[in-house]
């Protein structure tokens, strides 16, 4: 009985809970991240470019900001929980809808892929990021 009881003990302590940011291989994405993309503006008939500087914090809120100039701007925020390589994303502009995202890591940064996604003001979100260097 003993064994059954340590064995389960062991079990939950392997697959419990972790710390929000941290996917399962330890990689986290708290901190402030940059990504640049290149969006075509169909209606004016060019590209334009986008740099972008998403903040994940460790009290599960997050912060997209636009950088023009090397200044930085709200753009939107609300909340995020992570497990494994699952993100889930609440932003302020589009209370009770979710949008569901992967990520995957790498060496130099990571990418975010959308799952689902209903919220227009998410859209942004799915790119690659590497580390925010302000210097």
């Amino acid at each position: 009985m003993n064994k059954v009881i340590m064995f389960l003990l062991l079990l939950v302590f392997a697959v419990g809970c972790k710390e929000n940011g941290t996917s399962s291989e330890g990689d986290s994405i708290i901190g402030k991240w940059e990504s640049t993309n290149n969006i075509n503006d169909f209606n004016e008939g060019y590209i334009v470019k986008v740099d972008i500087v998403l903040e994940f914090k460790n009290d599960g809120s997050y912060f997209v900001y636009d950088l023009v100039e090397w200044k930085e701007y709200i753009n939107d925020e609300g909340t995020y929980s992570i497990s494994n390589d699952s993100l889930t994303i609440l932003s302020t502009k589009c209370p009770n809808i979710e949008g569901f995202f992967r990520v995957n890591f790498d060496a130099n940064g990571f990418r975010i892929r959308t799952i689902q996604n209903d919220c227009e003001s998410n859209s942004l979100i799915a790119s690659w990021y590497k580390k925010f260097d302000n210097n």
